[in-house]
């Protein structure tokens, strides 16, 4: 779901058409919708638009989520961005030991029993 802020009038709350996106970047309009018109936010020496908590759950954002923000004319849209599949984190020691130990086992269990004799 993306969730699109829009320019126009500030502080109200309108109904505008849906937009939904395939895979392929196409969009198609399918109903009318609530949205809510923000203003900015100062924050420092910067402009912000403070999302509202509703919104946030629905989307799960937290603030630890990077957002991807996308200019289309005079829309800016904002969702969360596409995440690159996570690395499996490398083995332990303990792991790296256990592991060469069984090689080292199925390798030689033939001298094994018979060094057990």
């Amino acid at each position: 779901m993306i969730t699109t802020v829009t320019t126009g009038a500030q502080g109200a709350i309108a109904s505008a058409p849906r937009h939904c996106y395939d895979g392929n970047g196409e969009h198609t309009i399918t109903h009318k919708e609530p949205i809510m018109n923000k203003r900015l936010s100062v924050i420092g020496d910067s402009l912000g638009v403070i999302i509202d908590q509703p919104i946030l759950e629905q989307l799960n954002i937290n603030q630890d989520t990077v957002l991807e923000l996308k200019i289309d004319g005079a829309t800016l849209m904002i969702r969360p961005a596409p995440t690159a599949p996570t690395e499996p984190a490398a083995p332990t020691r303990a792991q790296r030991i256990k592991a060469a130990s069984e090689i080292i086992a199925n390798t030689h269990a033939e001298a094994f029993e018979k060094l057990a004799r």
